[in-house]
């Protein structure tokens, strides 16, 4: 027998559904244009300062973070329903809306729907998890009519990895999926990954130890583990002092950071790089750390046997999985991009291997290690035995190890390197500039000698240290907590300034100022940098991009900031005029998550 359900919608709620002037991640209907973009960020600002949706920023080693970035997760009524926060899952989100519409308008249909989603197991389950999540969201007046118009349209959802959100990970997870070959593959996308399930088939999947890695999986770069640990990277950012300084190693709760030349070993055919070197290598945005680096100058440019091997030892934090990569930098004098870039690398200690392509036994012998840093600084990210994955190791707190560096390939140059849990929010990837891309506090923060700082650093987080959001004259700014960043609500502010300012409590004297922003697909936000009133040097505007919120930096020197000093930041909505937003075009919104000091 059919059954008629009615619904009672309050007069509140009728009509509200203006895409301009709905908060960033209002009612999903007001997203349909705009989210079927994957970064198109055409999304309208928050209804309060505060952005509260879920999320976190991507560990993730594709060159395109934003296919794997997002996670379907209940939005709070004032969450991004954008793909910011809800990426693929948002998807959802706006075909829930249409079909809840016609659904409403038509009892006939959702009757249909009913009948679909009670023939298919699978679908009828995704279809009450996204009922709940629309609940939960405030966008769906009917949660029972929507559940059954997705019914039909959740096989889409499935495709594009909409397991995160859904209650039975293992219905979804392997169906309809061919997401690798290679294990090499999954790790660019996962950096845990440990490998591809069923490869060579229509049913691959990329595994992180015993489950999928898009279902929170060690290498899952948007699990909830994940999004915890960036919240602890977050608090550390100005957690420097409670670092260990020990012959140019750093040593946080949960990484290693050492400089490349801090070793008791004879250098051999390495020589260490410093300014005024004809060979040393400063384009920026970071000067090498120390103003040092070192170039192995032995074999030939394509390599050879291991030679002059540099041995480092430490203590192990914190007992986990740790990655570790190196920032490199290859001095090609015209050679292809694949020559002067790879080392040997080898551990000795009480460890096991982290990544199942490679065996404990083969992590404790020398095996190439390689990466991509051409014109540019980039990193060493990945061992090649046999197959290629992450250098992945199991660590135990207390346990003291030897990490051993071997020279192969000529004029292969690195500043520093790092093991770090995997569950923090570090990026490492071809042609990615390890200490840009990252938190400055990963990097070693101690000279070589052991006697003292590589100068003087100060983080100030955006979020935690940029108390003033509301300065006269001035558009509010923000708090994208999906991305841990401020930000300007460019559905409201079009072309308009927001800033954020804060008491300057440190030393006086002068600094290099670094500002890390994020790129975004839909426009090229500005920033200015403003002491005591005073704007500093010139506006600095985000390059173009193809990948969402990939981290940029920009850095005004020689700037003198006195204790007691107000130190604002000024950032911008923008549209570059690509992507369609009803009768306009998408804006960015000028995220950005810190400032760092150098003296």
């Amino acid at each position: 027998m059919k059954k008629l359900i009615f619904v009672l919608l309050p007069l509140w709620m009728v009509g509200c559904t203006t895409s301009e002037s709905s908060p960033e991640g209002g009612d999903p209907s007001t997203d349909a244009d705009s989210d079927t973009d994957a970064d198109s960020d055409s999304d309208d600002g928050p209804p309060s300062l505060v952005d509260t949706s879920s999320g976190g920023l991507t560990n993730d080693d594709s060159e395109s973070d934003t296919n794997f970035e997002d996670h379907a997760i209940a939005d709070t009524a004032t969450a991004d329903n954008d793909t910011e926060t809800a990426g693929d899952a948002d998807t959802d989100a706006d075909t829930d809306a249409d079909a809840d519409t016609d659904a409403d308008t038509d009892a006939d249909t959702d009757t249909d729907a009913d009948t679909d989603a009670d023939a298919d197991t699978d679908a009828d389950t995704d279809a009450d998890t996204d009922a709940d999540t629309d609940t939960d969201a405030d966008t769906d007046t009917d949660a029972d009519t929507d559940a059954d118009a997705d019914a039909d349209t959740d096989t889409d959802a499935d495709t594009d990895s909409d397991t995160d959100a859904d209650t039975d990970a293992d219905s979804d997870s392997d169906a309809d999926k061919d997401q690798c070959d290679t294990t090499g593959e999954c790790q660019v996308m996962y950096p845990g990954a440990t490998d591809c399930l069923n490869s060579g088939s229509d049913t691959s999947v990329c595994m992180c130890g015993s489950s999928p890695c898009e279902t929170g999986g060690d290498g899952d770069a948007d699990s909830d583990s994940d999004a915890d640990a960036d919240s602890d990277a977050d608090s550390d950012a100005d957690s420097d002092s409670d670092s260990d300084c020990d012959m140019g190693m750093t040593i946080g709760p949960n990484w290693i950071a050492i400089e490349a030349e801090a070793t008791d070993s004879s250098l051999g055919e390495w020589e260490i790089r410093t300014p005024g070197d004809a060979d040393y290598f400063n384009p920026g945005p970071v000067a090498p750390i120390n103003d040092t680096h070192v170039e192995f100058t032995g074999n030939d440019p394509n390599g050879g046997s291991p030679n002059s091997p540099l041995e480092y030892t430490f203590v192990c934090p914190k007992t986990g999985t740790y990655r570790m990569a190196m920032r490199m930098w290859q001095r090609l004098e015209g050679l292809a991009e694949d020559k002067c870039n790879d080392v040997y690398v080898k551990m000795a200690g009480n460890f096991t291997s982290a990544n199942s392509s490679f065996t404990t036994d083969e992590l404790k012998t020398d095996h190439k290690f390689y990466g991509r840093g051409t014109d540019t600084w980039g990193s060493l990210y990945n061992l090649e035995i046999g197959e290629h994955g992450a250098a992945l190791y199991n660590l135990i707190e207390g346990e003291t190890y030897t990490f051993t560096m071997s020279g192969r390939a000529q004029r292969t140059n690195v500043d520093y390197i790092l093991f770090f849990e995997t569950s923090l929010d570090i990026s490492v990837a071809a042609f990615k500039d390890l200490a840009a891309v990252n938190d400055s506090q990963y990097r070693p923060q101690c000279s070589a000698d052991g006697d003292s700082d590589v100068g003087t650093m100060i983080t100030l987080n955006a979020v935690n240290d940029f108390t003033n959001w509301e300065v006269d004259g001035f558009a509010p700014a923000y708090v994208d907590s999906a991305h841990s960043c401020l930000a300007i609500n460019a559905a409201s502010y079009k072309d308009e300034y927001a800033a954020a300012n804060t008491t300057f409590d440190d030393a006086s004297g002068t600094y290099s100022v670094t500002i890390t922003t994020l790129t975004e697909l839909d426009g090229e936000s500005s920033y200015r940098l403003v002491v005591n009133g005073t704007q500093v040097g010139n506006v600095y505007q985000n390059p173009t991009t193809d990948t969402d919120y990939a981290p940029s930096t920009n850095t005004w020197y020689e700037v003198e900031i006195n204790q007691g000093d107000t130190v604002q930041v000024e950032f911008n909505s923008h549209t570059n005029g690509l992507i369609p937003e009803g009768d306009t075009t998408a804006y960015s919104r000028g995220r950005w998550t810190q400032l760092v000091l150098e003296q």
